[in-house]
């Protein structure tokens, strides 16, 4: 999620020097004006249970605790951010947009439309 946010906002900054990309691929994260669920606080349990209602995440993966003690630190600081984060710059992409949603994503499936907002030409 974390990292289509920050290929959104690099886009903007580097458009506001002249700078367009070919393309921008933005993948499972809604749009930055939506508002989102604050789930960083939460303990590793619930947090953890959080992610894996979100989908995407093999069962294997979840049941290795020593795997996920190693990944949810990181986790944890991607929602972190995403919940600080509050969009400054109203900067339209001219460049080509790509979103990416898995297929039950509905989060990020219904909030889609809203990167019409910042994008002037999104593929979906």
């Amino acid at each position: 999620q974390y990292g289509g946010m920050v290929a959104f906002r690099l886009a903007q900054k580097l458009e506001r020097e002249g700078i367009y990309p070919q393309a921008v691929i933005i993948s499972a994260i809604q749009p930055p004006h939506v508002e989102r669920k604050k789930v960083s606080h939460l303990d590793d349990e619930k947090f953890l249970a959080h992610i894996i209602e979100l989908g995407g995440m093999p069962q294997e993966l979840v049941e290795n605790k020593e795997v996920m003690s190693f990944f949810l630190p990181s986790f944890r600081s991607d929602y972190r951010a995403l919940e600080s984060f509050r969009p400054s710059d109203s900067h339209m992409i001219q460049s080509p947009v790509h979103i990416f949603n898995g297929r039950k994503d509905k989060k990020c499936i219904k909030d889609a439309d809203g990167w019409k907002k910042w994008a002037d030409n999104p593929v979906f």
